[in-house]
Order: C-alpha cells, then sequence, then structure tokens
C-alpha cells in the first residue's frame, strides 16, 4: 500500500487516484452508510479496482499514448500502442473499462448556484461565496468522507486534500441528483492533459491499468512492483477527532436520493420503490435542458405509450352504473311505443311489452286482457306496431278500491321490472285467457304469471 511517490519501471508515480476505504468491516459504524452508498453508485468500480498493477503494462500505456482533445465540436480519444499493436481509446472505451452507465445523454456540468444549493442541503458551514474556495472540514464527518473518496480518486492533483475541487463537487452532484454527468469524458480530458503535461510522471495508475486490461485481450497482471494509493483506516478517526474539536457540528443532512438509499437498507421491502426505472432509449439526441434559477438539470424524455387495460391487468366492469341504466331505460320509455326497429326480432317485441306489463301490475293502474296479449303473440310482424294502447286508462277502468302506489319512485318500479324480467319470472309469463285486478298490495311474484 503506497502513500508517497515511488519510481518504477522508470517512471513516478504520484500519490493519486487512491483506492476508497469502501470495506464495512474496517470502519466504524457512522460512516456504513456512505461507504455502502458510494460502492452501489456509478463510479462504485472506479473507486475500488483493480486490486493489481503492472508497472511495464502502465509504462507502455503512459509513454506512448496520444492524447486528442477533438477540438471544440470533435470527441476527445487516446490512442497507445502495446507489444506493436494500436489501441483508440474513447469515452465509450473508459465507460466499459471502468463501469460507468451508459446514458442516452450527458450533462457537461451544473452551474455554481446549484453546486451551492447541494452543499447547503448536505449541512455545509462555510462561506460559499465561491465554488473554488470550499473546504471539507467544514463538512460533518461523513460528508467529508464522501468528498474525499472523490477528490482522491478522480482529482488531477496529489497534495491539498483539503479543498474540494469543481471537478469533485460536479461528481458528488450527479451522485445525489442522478443528474448523469459524464464520468468518462472527465477522466478521458484528465488522462490525456496529464499524459502530455509530463510523460515522466504517472497519474491515475489504477486506470491507466484498467484501461490497458480492457483494451489488450488476454494480458496479465504479473509485475506486482507497483502498488495502489490506498487510504489508511486511521482516516476515519482522524475525521471524528475533527468533528469533536468543532463542538457543534449539526444534524446529518442527507438529499433525497440518500435517505432513499437508506430506507432501503433498513427495510428490504422498500428496495424495489429505490430502483431507477429503466432507461428510454429513444430519447432525441439533444435532451438536456438548462434549469430555472437554483433547480435542477431536467431532462427531456418521451412518455411511454398507454397500456391497455388488457396489458395492464386491469379488468374493466361490464355493466354500466346502476343510474345511468335508469336515465338510459327512461329515455327509451320516451319513446313512441309504436315505432320499433326493423331489426328488432319477433321474440325481442315481446319481451319488451312484457315488461311494460310488469310495470303496469306494479302500478295497479289497469286490467289487463290476457287473451289479447295470447292473440297478439302469434300476429305478424306488422300486426304488432299497434298491439298495446299506450295512452293512460280511464278512471273507469280502474278498480276502484284499489289505488296506484304512491310511496315508491319510477327508480324503485325500473329495478323490480329488471329483478322480474332477469329472474326469468317474466320469461315464464304464458297469457291466459283471465283478467286479473291488480291490487296496490300485491308483489311481483312469479305465482302471478303461472
Amino acid at each position: 500500500m503506497a502513500t508517497t511517490a515511488f519510481v518504477s519501471s522508470g517512471l513516478e508515480f504520484v500519490p493519486n487516484n487512491y483506492t476508497a476505504p469502501l470495506n464495512t468491516a474496517n470502519a466504524p459504524e457512522a460512516f456504513h452508510m456512505i461507504q455502502k452508498f458510494l460502492a452501489q453508485s456509478a463510479i462504485g468500480r472506479a473507486l475500488v479496482e483493480p486490486a493489481k498493477l503492472s508497472g511495464l503494462q502502465i509504462k507502455a500505456f503512459w509513454e506512448t499514448g496520444v492524447y486528442d482533445d477533438g477540438g471544440e465540436t470533435g470527441s476527445p480519444s487516446i490512442i497507445f500502442e502495446f507489444e506493436e499493436t494500436e489501441y483508440v481509446i474513447t469515452a465509450g472505451t473508459i465507460r466499459d473499462a471502468l463501469g460507468f452507465p451508459e446514458y442516452p445523454s450527458y450533462t457537461v456540468g451544473m452551474g455554481d448556484e446549484d453546486l451551492i444549493r447541494m452543499m447547503r442541503e448536505i449541512g455545509y458551514s462555510g462561506p460559499l461565496t465561491k465554488i473554488g474556495q470550499l473546504k471539507r472540514p467544514f463538512l460533518r464527518k461523513e460528508w467529508s468522507f464522501f468528498f474525499d473518496c472523490i477528490t482522491r480518486t478522480f482529482g488531477k492533483k496529489c497534495t491539498n486534500w483539503d479543498a474540494i475541487p469543481t471537478d469533485s463537487l460536479q461528481i458528488g452532484y450527479s451522485l445525489l441528483y442522478d443528474n448523469h454527468f459524464d464520468f468518462a469524458r472527465l477522466v478521458l480530458t484528465n488522462l490525456g492533459e496529464k499524459m502530455t503535461e509530463n510523460r515522466g510522471v504517472v497519474y491515475f495508475s489504477r486506470f491507466c491499468q484498467l484501461l490497458v486490461s480492457y483494451c489488450v485481450e488476454g494480458v496479465d497482471v504479473v509485475n506486482e512492483d507497483v502498488s495502489c494509493f490506498k487510504l489508511h483506516k486511521r482516516v476515519f478517526s482522524d475525521l471524528i477527532n475533527k468533528d469533536v474539536k468543532k463542538g457543534i457540528v449539526g444534524d446529518l443532512l442527507l438529499p433525497a436520493s440518500v435517505q432513499q438509499f437508506v430506507d432501503a437498507q433498513v427495510n428490504p421491502q422498500t428496495q424495489a420503490e429505490y430502483q431507477p426505472e429503466p432507461l428510454n432509449t429513444e430519447l432525441p439526441p439533444s435532451t438536456t435542458v438548462k434549469p430555472a434559477r437554483g433547480g435542477r438539470t431536467k431532462h427531456i424524455g418521451t412518455k411511454p405509450a398507454r397500456r391497455s387495460s388488457t396489458e395492464a391487468g386491469v379488468s374493466r366492469p361490464e355493466e354500466m352504473p346502476q343510474k345511468t341504466r335508469l336515465k338510459k331505460r327512461r329515455a327509451n320509455r320516451a319513446k313512441s311505443v309504436v315505432e320499433t326497429s326493423e331489426t328488432e326480432t319477433d321474440e325481442e317485441t315481446l319481451h319488451q311489452r312484457k315488461r311494460r306489463l310488469v310495470a303496469a301490475h306494479l302500478f295497479g293502474a289497469i286490467n289487463v286482457n290476457m287473451d289479447r296479449v295470447s292473440e297478439e303473440t302469434e300476429a305478424p310482424a306488422s300486426e304488432n306496431e299497434e298491439i298495446f294502447d299506450t295512452t293512460v286508462p280511464t278512471q273507469d277502468r280502474v278498480n276502484t278500491e284499489t289505488e296506484a302506489p304512491t310511496s315508491k319512485s319510477d327508480d324503485v318500479v325500473e329495478e323490480a321490472v329488471d329483478a322480474a324480467t332477469d329472474n326469468g319470472e317474466a320469461e315464464i309469463f304464458e297469457p291466459q285467457g283471465c283478467d286479473m285486478d291488480l291490487g296496490a298490495n300485491t308483489s311481483l311474484n312469479s305465482e302471478h304469471f303461472t
């Protein structure tokens, strides 16, 4: 485990590109939450891999690599040579080698206002007048550890670890608010600039090894003369002691994404809610929108197509609501009885007329001549149009000893008619040659129709 600069294969390796201590077994419980959050994040692999380095392979990459920044509109790249074979490294190569996620589009970086808002949300206690002057000691030990891991892994420096560079703030913001920052382009740019600046001083030794191992198939790391730079375990005790010396450090503040992660760890049943939604791979090429003042970067996405009720597993009711049925029946009653559709069958027409007889039976308002019904059922379709007289019966046809019920509403009668018809009581109605004197208290029962 290296902590200071050393020389290997004729090159100087400076303390940079540290391996983050994310093993919770070697850390106090207060840091477990941040350790787990970083381990499962988009930069989780880049923080800890690889475990072994080859000085000769890194030397070949560092000394032969040619960096092209891509100009204003192009894409940066590095071309290096290994065993007389050239390999091209692009941002896509770095995503694959370092385990960064692939997104349809990426944000270049957030503005100062967004970064300042993030620092307020995690409880930064120092002045926020200038982004380039932020210091880790103004953070609680948990968030100080968070930015220490990011800076020591991605920072293109080898000293002054208390300062929080803008690149570290951009990476931290992306992890906390999921704004799809382009980690690969940042790594490619920093590698190329440092490689071009000084061929004799190696930065980002772990990333160099990951790229060589990814590009060159079958190459093994056999020369273990180079060690990864790692943080000592005492980093945890140092951070705890600094918080104690500060006295009042405030509560541990967590952004929403971190709180969701913590809840998922406490209650595994909520893990499904924490999982990000699948990415829409059909997004337009340019999908980044400049955020409003103090807001987060938003991404334009196409809305998913609506699913049918069958696909969604939702069964829709087959019957319409009761009130709708009643209104529909009232509208049908308002139509002239003599106007019958040409497409109706004789059986359907007879069924409708029987329903009207049942309704009249409930009202007790008329004497029904069942012989007439029996005769009309055998009449041709052309004669059926004038079977019933729908005019209101005169008083002499009403049973003087019976009064029509006044306590029942039309809705109740309609429900009773439905019940009689649906239960088959009207269907078994076989007209007989008789006159029925319907009383007010006559109940709707199948025995009245047999």
